[in-house]
């Protein structure tokens, strides 16, 4: 009976283990750590300790308007005295901000070993004038090697709580060991007066295997010299297949193909599009498969 329940609790550790490490750290900003003069969810950086010091915060704790648990984060766009705009944002890594230039770097983040397929959460949004809010995700191995990113962008209200998803674009086959996350309640333009509301953050599925079957279907010949990409298709059957372009940070640029396929190549023009690093992807079904371009 010893040796049984023994067993059956290293299973039960393996398994928490598995879940854990899908789980955004904090993702439900149940836990917020107090400094006196404004509060941050644990695991998250914030503009407040910053913002603070003339009386502002533009990330805090909401408890009357949540889709799970106590808690969301309320991110609100404030202008801070005349100095600067500053958009409500949360980060798993750090920041630095130039207030001259009123750019904002990122670096860091928090250990992380999966490859979820994508990123999901809810949220609630009021933008000023034009605005949208931003999520991106990236996965990193040693600091500087990209492993995936995603991102989405948003100007759309929701008055109710609405799910968002971010699809994970990745470009290495190997394992990261640091994710971090950026949230912004305003991008461009940064305009005051945007109000974000973010909860129940949480990685879905997983990548690996569908690609490596993928791969062995499909293949592409980058011609840097005009700007063009060639897919060959080697497929057994008649499959349907989707060609879209991304930038270096997952945004979606433009779906080029959607056809049915099964043996043969395909040239696709990608002149007339700025010099800079994009992601193409081939899906097909629940496969996909992404190569990095350089033009």
């Amino acid at each position: 009976m010893k040796k049984l329940l023994l067993l059956t609790g290293i299973v039960t550790l393996l398994f928490s283990f598995q879940l854990i490490a899908q789980v955004v750290p904090n993702g439900s900003f149940e836990d917020w750590e107090n400094f006196g003069n404004y509060e941050n969810p644990y695991f998250w950086d914030t503009p407040n300790p910053e913002t603070s010091l003339v009386g502002l915060t533009t990330v805090t704790k909401e408890d009357s308007v949540v889709y799970d648990g106590t808690y969301s984060a309320r991110l609100t766009t404030l202008d801070i005295i005349g100095i600067m705009i500053a958009p409500g944002l949360l980060t798993l890594g750090s920041f630095d901000v130039d207030f001259i230039t009123q750019e904002i770097t990122f670096g860091g983040g928090e250990p992380f070993t999966d490859c979820p397929a994508k990123l999901t959460g809810w949220y609630k949004y009021t933008p000023a004038g034009s605005d949208f809010f931003s999520v991106s995700v990236y996965l990193t191995k040693n600091t500087v090697d990209t492993i995936a990113v995603g991102a989405i962008l948003q100007a759309t209200p929701a008055s109710e709580w609405t799910q968002f998803e971010v699809p994970l674009i990745y470009f290495s086959a190997e394992d990261p060991d640091t994710v971090n996350m950026i949230i912004m309640s305003s991008l461009a333009p940064i305009t005051p007066g945007s109000v974000l509301l973010v909860d129940k953050l949480e990685f879905q599925g997983g990548v690996g295997i569908e690609e490596e079957l993928l791969e062995s279907y499909v293949d592409f010949y980058h011609d840097q010299s005009n700007q063009t990409v060639q897919i060959n298709y080697h497929f057994t059957s008649e499959q349907t297949v989707f060609v879209s372009l991304f930038n270096i940070v997952g945004q979606p640029v433009k779906k080029l193909r959607e056809r049915k396929v099964m043996n043969g190549q395909e040239v696709i023009d990608l002149r007339g599009y700025p010099a800079g690093i994009y992601l193409i992807e081939v899906r097909s079904g629940s496969e996909r498969m992404v190569k990095k371009l350089i033009f």
